[in-house]
């Protein structure tokens, strides 16, 4: 894979997901709006690199989609090392 390429890509997600301190991703705290990555409605262009390079990113989105929930489905739920009425210490 070339990273280097997608970090871009990754870096404009992780800026478009909300902060659940402030709730507000950080495009909302920076520039007062999130990014739209791929428009809802895409028009068919006359540039033959343009129609690639949006060809290549759906590819791509739809593989990091494939890649996240074989992750997430591979490994079992964590177990609870707490038991149901055990009291815990809580850190604010």
């Amino acid at each position: 894979m070339d990273w280097n390429k997608r970090l871009s890509i990754a870096m404009a997600m992780h800026n478009n997901c909300t902060n659940s301190t402030i709730r507000m991703s950080p495009n909302q705290v920076l520039i007062g709006c999130e990014t739209r990555l791929l428009p809802d409605l895409i028009i068919q262009s006359q540039n033959p690199a343009v129609e690639e390079r949006v060809s290549a990113i759906k590819e791509h989105r739809e593989q990091a989609i494939q890649a996240l929930n074989q992750a997430v489905n591979a490994l079992p739920p964590p177990q609870s090392q707490y038991k149901l009425g055990e009291q815990v210490w809580l850190e604010a």
